[in-house]
């Protein structure tokens, strides 16, 4: 494998795992060029279907999800037949559309848990208060109270 470019399955399950060993807990595949890339037309597809379906299933079989970088028409479409779960400019795309960031941010967490009906679980930090509340609490060592 090429530093940064997996060829092929084999290659892309490799290259997943490896990012996941190492800490990844997002894979974020260029489905396409980008605009800035040397030496590819932005746009311009780069892996096959059959590629990005692998890169999605690898992901998710280590429970991780896929974001896909995606300018052109044909990329898009392969990522979206591949099951990519994102494209990772949601929220940019909302401000972009004339909502402040805070309001991008309640509509991609709050917002959508409530939509849902997973509202107790994610899109606040009130599941993990709630766990923090429940936990017996003790002084750290060191502190007078200790």
């Amino acid at each position: 494998m090429a530093e940064g470019i997996a060829n092929g399955p084999d290659e892309i399950r490799g290259a997943i795992r490896y990012q996941v060993k190492y800490g990844a807990d997002l894979i974020k595949i260029c489905a396409t060029g980008g605009v800035i890339s040397v030496g590819d037309t932005a746009g311009a597809q780069q892996y096959s279907t059959e590629e990005l379906r692998t890169a999605v299933e690898t992901a998710h079989m280590l429970e991780r999800r896929v974001a896909a970088h995606a300018h052109g028409t044909e990329g898009i479409k392969a990522a979206v037949r591949a099951g990519v779960d994102s494209d990772g400019r949601e929220f940019g795309l909302l401000v972009a559309a004339g909502l402040t960031p805070m309001q991008a941010i309640v509509a991609g967490t709050g917002t959508a848990a409530k939509l849902l009906g997973w509202e107790k679980d994610v899109g606040s930090i009130a599941p993990a208060l709630r766990r923090h509340r429940g936990r017996q609490r003790r002084p750290a060592p060191g502190h007078p109270r200790a």
